[in-house]
């Protein structure tokens, strides 16, 4: 897996949202989501191209956190859980 093939996933996920963005538009009252099976697949290609520590997880800091969630547009943001 070469370092271009994970530098072009952000613009790739970012095309797919705006052709669910396109769907949503045509067909008002239908949502349209990336499944799980999509979503962790991506995770996975990513965490393959990471470190792992010794837990088998792969760190990722808080800033880098905060800026990815900056990205995100409020409405695609998972809401907080109150429990």
């Amino acid at each position: 897996m070469s370092n271009k093939s994970i530098r072009a996933i952000p613009s790739l996920v970012q095309e797919l949202y705006s052709i669910v963005d396109r769907l949503e538009e045509l067909f008002p009252g239908r949502r349209f989501t990336p499944d799980g099976h999509l979503v962790g697949s991506i995770g996975e290609v990513l965490a393959a191209a990471g470190k792992l520590q010794k837990t088998g997880i792969r760190p990722i800091s808080l800033y880098k956190l905060r800026r990815l969630m900056k990205s995100v547009q409020k409405s695609k943001q998972l809401r907080r859980s109150t429990s």
